[in-house]
């Protein structure tokens, strides 16, 4: 049974993927429309969120089975190529359906109480109705037919769902031209949510939850951020390499992130955009901020003679030596620890202050 709470531990690993789906699934809000009425609306988006509870439990869609693995944070895709496999099966077989019911309600038709798409329709975006999404569908109340080279949907219990399915379709298509991607993956991210209105605060909210933080924690930094001039982007990617959603913000250098990568054996955390500006500023080390000295100290390596920053001897060390509560220290400023899983009013400040300092020192 799926409960908003934070997990390392999942029964298989199609569960660990489908969990960041239904963390973000969306509160119900409705869209103004004549084409739908906001009851037929809201049973559509408790029938989402019915198939998902249902892939979290059962895994239809014949995903894989496989006992939970997960990557340690600094673990990339290919040292693990047998498991990378395993979640690009999955991250495709849940895409590949959403696309299909995604493209049903866009490029479909109502009719007699029927949903109808032209195969070849479906085609053109390398898309094919299979059994198993049928099933998938059978299991919440839709029923499904394909004849001749058309693929007939209906809802028995209440027709009017077909006007929300494809008013849902629309919205999502709309939203993304509206933010000039040239993908489906941020319209699949929200239909598969729910999203009637483009509105994904709710998803800090629920961070808040299964992170177990104070209530409105991450809602001040947001505030704080846009106060500061800094763009917020939020992306949720659906696609056969990734099931991924992150919130941001950015300035012209830098900015933070809140991240969920359901292939991390950690799945939420919270980071710096980049480290652009971190090498200037440890050797500026003595004139930083305490709270900034804190962070590097703790955030970079002590040298331990590798020499991998010379190139070889090419290059001149990149070692910073600094003297930090009386002990003389020599830091690494390559790969600095720039993400953390827990978050806090005391991290928002610093963090906004290192974002600061990265602009500063970049220039």
């Amino acid at each position: 049974m799926f409960l908003m709470e934070r997990r390392k531990e999942f029964d298989h690993v199609a569960q660990r993927v489908v969990h960041v789906l239904l963390v973000s699934f969306s509160d119900f809000t409705p869209f103004e429309s004549n084409r739908a009425t906001e009851n037929s609306q809201k049973e559509f988006h408790g029938i989402l969120k019915s198939i998902l509870e249902n892939l979290y439990e059962a895994s239809d869609l014949d995903l894989p089975m496989v006992t939970d693995e997960a990557y340690e944070w600094w673990q990339c895709n290919n040292t693990k190529a047998e498991l990378n496999k395993i979640y690009q099966t999955i991250f495709k077989n849940i895409s590949d359906y959403y696309r299909l019911i995604y493209l049903a309600g866009l490029k479909g038709e109502i009719s007699n109480e029927t949903l109808t798409i032209d195969l070849d329709s479906l085609k053109d975006h390398k898309t094919k109705p299979k059994v198993c999404h049928l099933n998938v569908l059978k299991k919440v109340g839709i029923e499904s037919e394909l004849s001749g080279k058309k693929l007939v949907l209906t809802y028995p219990a209440n027709s009017e769902i077909l006007s929300a399915w494809k008013l849902l379709s629309e919205v999502c298509d709309d939203f993304l031209r509206s933010e000039n991607h040239n993908r489906y993956d941020v319209s699949l991210f929200h239909f598969a949510c729910g999203m009637y209105c483009n509105d994904e605060r709710y998803w800090l909210r629920n961070i808040e939850k299964i992170c177990g933080l104070e209530e409105g924690l991450l809602f001040a930094a947001e505030e704080k951020y846009l106060q500061k001039g800094y763009v917020k982007s939020v992306a949720g990617t659906m696609n056969n390499n990734e099931i991924t959603l992150r919130y941001s913000f950015m300035n012209d250098i830098s900015g933070f992130s809140i991240s969920y990568q359901p292939r991390k054996a950690e799945q939420v955390f919270f980071s710096v955009q980049n480290t652009v500006g971190m090498k200037a500023m440890l050797e500026d080390f003595k004139q930083l901020p305490e709270s900034i000295q804190t962070y590097f100290v703790n955030a970079c390596r002590r040298c331990n003679d590798c020499m991998g920053c010379t190139k070889g001897g090419k290059s001149k060390a990149f070692t910073v030596r600094a003297n930090y509560g009386g002990e003389e220290l020599k830091l690494c400023p390559q790969f600095p620890m720039a993400h953390w899983f827990e978050w806090s009013a005391k991290r928002t400040e610093d963090i906004m202050l290192l974002n600061d300092l990265q602009t500063q020192y970049a220039r």
